[in-house]
């Protein structure tokens, strides 16, 4: 097995930030992104460097593997993955900015066909968010990201509207098991002992780690999973894609806020659904080789 690693940086359009993270690339053509998310990832980019190094030259001699990072087990994983196999995935929409923005977002997925969409609320003042979820839920089967911004009472009064789950409504953990409306969580879940009831649980993978450490917290969880990203590239979000659990529309919106990807064809994400590519063809001159 010979390996390569790269380094990247990527422009994204507001509201997100400039990504930075690594490739790795298995006999010329097999690839993994490891790509820590600020914020979400415990774990640093020299960290994952640092284990990615050692993880590779296990696996070049045939030697175990040390107990992975999460962003780390992810681009490994995805790396040793078979093939793209041909599919088409439905997605969901992502929603955020002010609500004039929400609302021009809206309209445009509409066109564009979705009929699932994630609005996130966090950052909004408090009197504008339940007519907003109104509008929108007359249009879309929605899903509110609160992000815990809100109290318990805020968050019962404020999301009592129709929708397919409100995903982190309140900073007030320990009265999850009450809430009256239904309820999702996402990786930060693994911080409870015990979860409540829950529609669904939505993951982004390179938070969690490889295939096992994630079907470690769905057979967990006891609920629909909603598969989502961590603003990868296009080789994160083909990944993601490849990964066993679709059985809801996909959250890799995420993918549209791009300036430009890795990928020299561009994933197209001009519909509701995402047909992944055959192979992965990506841009190397794009890329930073780094020393091994």
């Amino acid at each position: 097995m010979n390996y390569r690693i790269f380094s990247y940086s990527l422009p994204y359009h507001p509201p997100f930030a400039e990504r930075h993270g690594l490739l790795v690339c298995i006999n010329e053509m097999q690839w993994g992104e490891i790509a820590p998310l600020p914020g979400r990832n415990r774990e640093t980019l020299a960290q994952a460097y640092d284990q990615l190094l050692l993880a590779m030259h296990c696996l070049s001699h045939n030697l175990s593997l040390p107990s992975l990072l999460p962003s780390v087990a992810f681009g490994i994983h995805s790396a040793l993955q078979p093939a793209c196999r041909p599919r088409t995935i439905p997605l969901s929409a992502l929603l955020t900015g002010s609500p004039r923005e929400i609302l021009q977002q809206a309209e445009e997925a509409s066109r564009r066909g979705f009929t699932s969409a994630k609005v996130k609320v966090s950052h909004l003042p408090h009197h504008e968010i339940r007519p907003l979820l109104q509008e929108l839920s007359a249009h879309f089967s929605l899903r509110i990201d609160a992000n815990r911004a809100f109290s318990y009472a805020q968050a019962c009064a404020l999301f009592d509207v129709p929708c397919e789950y409100i995903e982190e409504p309140t900073y007030e953990i320990d009265s999850l098991a009450h809430f009256p409306h239904p309820l999702a969580l996402d990786e930060s879940a693994l911080e409870l002992n015990d979860f409540p009831p829950m529609k669904a649980i939505v993951i982004k993978p390179s938070t969690i780690g490889g295939y096992q450490e994630c079907l470690e917290l769905v057979q967990r969880a006891g609920a629909k999973v909603v598969l989502s990203s961590a603003c990868e590239s296009g080789v994160g979000i083909v990944s993601i894609a490849q990964l066993p659990w679709i059985i809801e529309p996909l959250g890799l919106d995420t993918y549209r806020y791009l300036h430009h990807d890795l990928l020299r064809t561009p994933l197209d994400f001009s519909s509701n659904t995402l047909t992944l590519p055959l192979i992965l063809d990506v841009n190397t001159s794009l890329l930073k080789e780094l020393d091994q």
